[in-house]
């Protein structure tokens, strides 16, 4: 083969992976519209928001078997709680594991069985999240306008 042969092929094997590595990197699943909701139950069963903050915002459980739902939805602005009802420590945290970069503002400290914490988001996408102490358990948040 030829230099100019061999350099042509590695330049388009470099493009080439280069298009992969973006597109699998930028591919994001979409999600139907749902509305907020903090359990599992189907809509014609679940009890209304019982707290301003829970009517104002979505809460996120974590169960021994995970988080209860595999997406939530908020609107900027609005609280989000984090409540562990599980018998395991739960560290929430965004993707990517383990450098947590993906939104840094939902990032928060190890809750022990029994506590809640909230935060309020302010940056509208669908975020991937995780139990850093346990990243099997997985779920999104989709933050809107």
């Amino acid at each position: 083969m030829s230099k100019s042969l061999t350099a042509v092929i590695t330049i388009i094997t470099v493009i080439l992976i280069g298009i992969g590595t973006w597109w699998f990197l930028s591919a994001q699943p979409t999600q139907p519209a749902q509305t907020t909701s903090s359990t599992l139950a189907p809509p014609e069963t679940q009890e209304p928001a019982t707290s301003a903050e829970e009517s104002n915002g979505t809460t996120i459980v974590f169960t021994d078997n995970g988080f209860e739902q595999q997406n939530y939805y908020v609107a900027a602005g609005q609280n989000v709680t984090v409540k562990n009802e599980s018998s395991i420590a739960v560290e929430f945290s965004s993707d990517e594991h383990p450098t947590h970069r993906d939104n840094p503002e939902l990032n928060m400290n190890a809750l022990q069985p029994g506590q809640q914490e909230s935060f309020t988001p302010s940056r509208s996408g669908e975020w991937g999240i995780h139990d850093h102490l346990q990243p099997q358990f997985t779920t999104a948040l989709t933050v809107t306008n």
